[in-house]
């Protein structure tokens, strides 16, 4: 048998050895790619953190500060507000829109409602209409038929005057009133504009910003939240003492007038006494478009921080502390008579914006009268009925003026009576302030009681157990400024037990009944 020899070929064992090799090489380079890609996505993020952070890092202070930038340079923007702290007297809200370009007219109408329920509820409607050259006014007030048929029965005359025949659709709210600016001004007017031209100028606008902004504390910031369907930024935040005062301090230097001045220790003296570190300001901001949508403004919670205490009796009082303490403590009393979790405990205002940049086209009336045409009839008919009983400054009669002094300071009286008597209850658990010494039972009158001393009347001022009324919540009780005195103010007070609402009254000279309802 032949042998078989098998030779094999040496071009083909070489490339098998390189196709081998290849692969291997192949296998060693991928992760050394899959390193180099992610080093180039490493580095990009690194570039973008160092030159554009805030696409990476949302900082709250800076898109609050974007927001109100873009705020101030949008061509327009419409917006809506809801005043708190009225429930008291009544529902206030502000809506309206804002044109950048002064040719433009920009509109703006304050609604206020009257919700007390022992009186008839009334409504004050204020619209304008406005660019730089032009102001259009329309007054509604509900109460005005009411009135002018009480005037015309005392006065029947009037409705032949000129003066009523042309204001009269005015102030019923039928038409509107124009005011131009002729470019005229007054002796006076130019007076006050050369007193106040300096008053502030642009940089330091700029710097009280940057002073305000340091002193911002962020609390919360919720990055994904929700509004109305829209994905919002929800920030809260608060104010560090410290650079409050500091921003206090720049104002003073920046606004050159001697009011700011005056006030200045005041202000400084609240600040001072309360913890500004709270809740107060709820900002949310469009994340899509970085708008400003809303801002909440609180009051800070004052409860029971007893370093508040050295403000609270003053001579002469800190009028910005009290401010403060009186609507605190009024929200707290009025939760505690309502028993209703949901009513804003110390919310000052909020507001809503939309439309940013959309510029919104306010019709301007058709229905209006010019002021200098009303003038003129009104200071034609002014001037013969001046000179008809001639000198009438001079005969004004000065026992009227002081008795409508003496109403003027009775209100004051009843206004302070009624605060003292509304932080007692809100430090006391809405308890009210009672002689009876006994914390199951109230002496509170429940009926029309005189205030004083004397034995047939309730005596506020030694009211409570141990932080009585006097000294602890007002320096001296008050009495009528005509006829009272420590024994008889001459002022009554009661609870009505239906309303839950507290009654302070005064007999008055120009006007028979003043009370304050609380």
């Amino acid at each position: 048998m032949d042998d078989v020899h098998v030779v094999t070929s040496p071009g083909l064992n070489n490339s098998s050895q390189d196709i081998s090799s290849s692969n291997e090489t192949k296998s060693k380079r991928k992760p050394l790619i899959i390193l180099r890609i992610v080093l180039a996505f490493i580095s990009v993020f690194v570039v973008i953190l160092v030159f554009f952070p805030n696409l990476i890092i949302k900082d709250p202070k800076l898109l609050i500060s974007n927001a109100f930038g873009k705020l101030s340079k949008s061509d327009s923007v419409s917006f809506e507000s809801q005043f708190y702290g009225l429930d008291d007297f009544g529902k206030l809200t502000l809506s309206g829109t804002i044109n950048q370009n002064s040719q433009l007219y920009s509109k703006i109408k304050l609604d206020f409602t009257t919700t007390d329920t022992d009186e008839l509820q009334q409504t004050v409607i204020l619209d304008l209409i406005f660019n730089n050259q032009e102001v259009y006014i329309k007054p509604f007030i509900s109460s005005f038929s009411l009135l002018e048929s009480e005037i015309l029965q005392e006065a029947p005359e009037i409705a032949q005057s000129e003066s009523y025949k042309i204001l009269r659709p005015i102030v019923a709210g039928e038409k509107w009133i124009l005011f131009k600016n002729s470019g005229d001004s007054s002796e006076a007017a130019s007076l006050l504009k050369e007193k106040y031209k300096n008053l502030i100028k642009g940089e330091d606008i700029q710097k009280l910003a940057q002073k305000f902004a340091e002193a911002v504390t962020i609390k919360s910031f919720d990055k994904n939240a929700e509004q109305n369907g829209l994905k919002v930024y929800r920030i809260v935040a608060g104010l560090e003492k410290a650079k409050l005062t500091e921003f206090v301090n720049e104002v003073d230097k920046v606004i050159r007038n001697d009011i700011t001045r005056s006030y200045s220790k005041e202000i400084k003296g609240a600040i001072d006494a309360v913890n500004w570190d709270q809740n107060l300001f709820e900002i949310v901001i469009d994340k899509k478009t970085g708008n400003l949508y809303s801002i909440d403004i609180n009051l800070p919670d004052l409860g029971k921080i007893s370093t508040t205490s050295s403000l609270k009796n003053t001579e002469p009082p800190n009028l910005f502390f009290r401010a403060l303490t009186d609507e605190y403590y009024r929200a707290q009393l009025e939760k505690e008579l309502r028993a209703n979790q949901n009513i804003p405990l110390v919310r000052i205002v909020t507001v809503s914006f939309k439309d940013f940049g959309k510029a919104t086209l306010v019709s301007v009336p058709d229905n209006f009268s010019d002021w200098e045409d009303i003038w003129n009839v009104i200071e034609k008919e002014l001037g013969n009925y001046l000179d008809s009983i001639g000198g009438i400054l001079g005969a004004i009669n000065p026992s009227k003026q002081f008795a409508e002094e003496r109403d003027t300071q009775r209100r004051a009286d009843l206004s302070a009576i009624s605060n003292a008597i509304y932080q007692f209850a809100a430090e006391h658990g809405g308890n009210l302030p009672d002689t009876d010494n006994n914390n199951s039972t109230s002496d509170f009158p429940t009926s029309p009681t005189c205030i004083g001393t004397s034995p047939t009347c309730f005596n506020l001022s030694a009211a409570g157990t141990v932080d009585t009324i006097v000294p602890v919540y007002i320096a001296q009780l008050p009495y009528d400024p005509l006829n009272g005195s420590l024994e008889n103010s001459n002022y009554t007070i009661y609870l009505n037990q239906a309303t839950g609402r507290i009654v302070i009254s005064a007999k008055g000279e120009v006007t028979p009944d003043i009370t304050v309802t609380r």
